[in-house]
């Protein structure tokens, strides 16, 4: 008999056995590769390659898995066990950096069609600067710090890697058009009686006086860099203890969106390769490059994401990462900006994000949810 765990969502799988007579070597089937765990909704095969060690046989011994359907081939050493799928992990969540959730449930229910998915509601204002406010009021009654972030079309790549900064302060990211705060957001600045601010990037020091005039007691930080990798570095060197990296294309903001309620749950960073593809920033930590080689060439140490377009890589990433399923949000896949200030309240209760375009529900797979999911739209259900 080999004692080998039955796969669990999220957990970490065995590669390697090393018992008093034999090492057992294990592979998975379907593949995870280093640095990932196993995922929910999958039937797991291990392959068992048994090796005796010195002064012992495996002749005359018939090896069996618990909890799995196994066959072992007394020729090869090798033992193939089938597991039942793993189950859903749903959780409380926690709000900060690395912090993990609560209350962790497996769930067993099928996937739940659309049709039969509760009422979807959405979080939105009048234009993303509203939907910001909007977002910051749904998951904070108070803040000690907030984010300004670039709305414009053009500078919100310069918050690419912003969320990161947002889960581990607990903070909403909040926008600024054309480098003027609105009195909206002046007002919401107020109400969540916040002390500190972040600036961040192409707003630069214009926005931070403005802040000062309103609120010359703030502590205001402006995390602006010569370019949109530089602004980056300024933002993950604020990350006290970080856990692991993604790095996207030099103009994937998708990607880069993607990742950003994960990142923000899970301490991730993410940094951006250069324009040719090459990335010379720090991948000791390990983690995930996303998209394809044509965005990021291969980062040792780094496990690729991708899909056919941003979609596709979208899907893949709610598919090879642990997500909890409490709640899920999806956003606009071509404006991308709702679904940037939607990560700092994804990120309170571990969900993903789903892209999507025009914001329709209705071309989304929304994975491993139950009618107790509750499903959120990220800016209105006509953007």
């Amino acid at each position: 008999m080999i004692s080998l765990p039955r796969p669990a969502t999220g957990a970490v799988p065995v590669r390697v056995i090393d018992n008093a007579g034999y090492t057992a070597v294990i592979t998975w089937n379907p593949a995870i590769p280093e640095g990932t765990r196993f995922v929910s909704r999958t039937e797991y095969t291990a392959t068992i390659v048994l090796t005796p060690k010195d002064g012992y046989t495996l002749e005359g011994v018939d090896f069996s898995v618990p909890g799995a359907t196994s066959v072992y081939d007394p020729a090869t050493g090798t033992i193939t066990a089938t597991f039942p799928r793993t189950v859903v992990t749903s959780g409380g969540g926690g709000g900060g950096g690395g912090g993990g959730g609560g209350g962790l449930t497996d769930i067993v229910e099928p996937e739940v069609p659309l049709a039969e998915l509760p009422t979807i509601s959405y979080i939105y204002g009048a234009d993303r600067v509203e939907t910001a406010i909007a977002i910051s009021r749904a998951g904070w009654a108070s803040a000690e710090t907030v984010i300004l972030a670039p709305g414009d079309n053009d500078h919100i790549i310069d918050a690419l890697s912003v969320s990161s900064l947002a889960g581990q302060d607990d903070a909403p990211i909040l926008l600024v058009l054309n480098n003027s705060i609105r009195e909206n957001t002046f007002a919401e600045i107020t109400r969540l009686g916040a002390s500190k601010a972040y600036v961040v990037g192409s707003l630069g020091q214009g926005v931070a006086d403005q802040l000062k005039a309103r609120f010359p007691q703030m502590e205001i930080i402006v995390l602006q860099g010569a370019n949109r990798i530089e602004t980056a570095k300024l933002i993950n060197a604020r990350i006290a203890s970080p856990q692991g990296t993604f790095v996207v294309g030099y103009s994937a903001i998708a990607d880069a969106v993607s990742a950003a309620s994960f990142a923000a749950a899970n301490g991730y960073v993410i940094q951006i390769a250069a324009s040719d593809a090459a990335f010379g920033g720090d991948a000791s930590l390990g983690g995930y490059v996303l998209g394809g080689p044509t965005l990021v060439r291969d980062v040792t140490g780094l496990t690729r994401i991708y899909g056919a377009d941003r979609y596709g890589t979208n899907q893949s990433m709610r598919d090879s990462l642990t997500f909890m399923f409490d709640n899920v949000y999806f956003a606009n896949g071509v404006t991308l900006v709702d679904a940037l200030t939607g990560s700092a309240l994804a990120a309170k209760s571990r969900a993903v994000i789903l892209l999507t375009p025009q914001n329709d529900p209705t071309s989304l797979n929304f994975g491993p949810v139950t009618p107790e999911t509750r499903i959120y739209g990220f800016g209105g259900p006509k953007v």
